[in-house]
């Protein structure tokens, strides 16, 4: 067998192959648990820190611990002390206990709805101080569904018994409520029959207002009628003013001309005599002119309406019987 491993050129440096290869394998299997150390913080400086509870139902070893989200540490211990009373110890990386003070808490809670368990630590006041190592924190149970619906029974009982108590009032036969429908309904019955007379007055009011227009109608055209009947009795008695003011001058030279008769008794009666026709004429024509006067006073409406009219005589026949 000597003889073959110095001949054969596969065994050369075989020694130093395997030991390479088992260096490698060491190196590869110390880098493997250095990473799955940092990973779990086993090389990370840490603080203890731990709370009491009552009963130790959903913590478990190994819960993550975070503060504002962040995981912080976790769960490392959970023990049962001679009262009963559940100690459960945390493991706290150390740079992250600068943020828990003492007025921090502990609270159990979970992440979703339906999400995994953790304990969540909260962020103590800017002044209050730092807590040391193996420090104890209060802590608090977040409600679970259970307690949820304990809360939300207890506060919707008062709710039902006011609605209860409201519904009671709202059906009572005598209450406030039930009369001011009644009221209501009446008063509705009545506005029904307002409505009614209303559309009747619109209707009659409808068939009324064309009447009453062709009333008015009548009436204007009546006035305007009289209007112009006083137009024209206008125009008739200032055409008579005329006439009256010609005749007035008539009778005021007929007036000088029998003071000037009247005035010269010494005139003899030849020369007077030629003055005799004229005045005659003059008196003829003041006649005429004043009987236009009457006849045109009478035309007129105002005087026309209180003339009556003159009968007119039948002259009987003989029967010759």
């Amino acid at each position: 067998m000597q003889i073959l491993r110095d001949k054969d050129t596969r065994f050369k440096n075989l020694e130093r192959k395997v030991g390479i290869f088992v260096l490698g394998a060491i190196i590869t299997l110390c880098a493997i648990i250095i990473t799955i150390g940092i990973q779990q913080d086993i090389f990370t400086s840490k603080s203890k820190v731990y709370f009491f509870t009552t009963t130790g139902t959903g913590i478990y070893n190994g819960m993550a611990v975070k503060l504002s989200g962040f995981k912080i540490g976790k769960v490392d211990r959970i023990t049962l002390d001679n009262n009963a009373m559940v100690k459960v110890g945390m493991s706290i990386i150390t740079d992250y206990m600068k943020w828990i003070k003492i007025d921090s808490k502990a609270y159990l809670k979970k992440e979703d709805l339906i999400g995994d368990s953790i304990i969540e630590i909260s962020r103590g006041s800017d002044n209050a101080v730092q807590v040391s190592g193996d420090a104890l924190i209060p802590f608090e149970r977040e409600k679970g569904l259970t307690g949820i619906a304990e809360d939300l029974n207890n506060q919707i009982k008062p709710v039902i018994a006011h609605v209860a108590s409201i519904l009671e009032y709202v059906n009572d036969p005598n209450g406030e409520l039930k009369l001011t429908v009644v009221n209501l309904r009446k008063i509705s019955a009545q506005l029904s029959d307002t409505m009614t007379n209303i559309k009747s007055i619109v209707k009659t009011t409808d068939k009324s207002v064309p009447v009453t227009f062709d009333k008015v109608n009548g009436l204007l055209e009546s006035t305007q009628k009289a209007i112009e009947s006083t137009k024209k009795t206008i125009e008739t008695t200032e055409e008579t003013i005329k006439k009256t003011d010609k005749i007035i001058a008539n009778i005021e030279s007929i007036t000088g001309d029998a003071k000037s008769i009247t005035g010269d008794a010494k005139q003899s009666v030849p020369k007077i005599l030629p003055t005799v026709p004229r005045l005659m004429k003059k008196g003829e024509r003041i006649t005429d002119g004043a009987q236009e006067i009457v006849d045109s006073l009478k035309q007129t409406w105002p005087i026309s309406n209180n003339i009556k009219p003159q009968k007119e005589d039948i002259i009987k026949i003989d029967s010759y019987e």
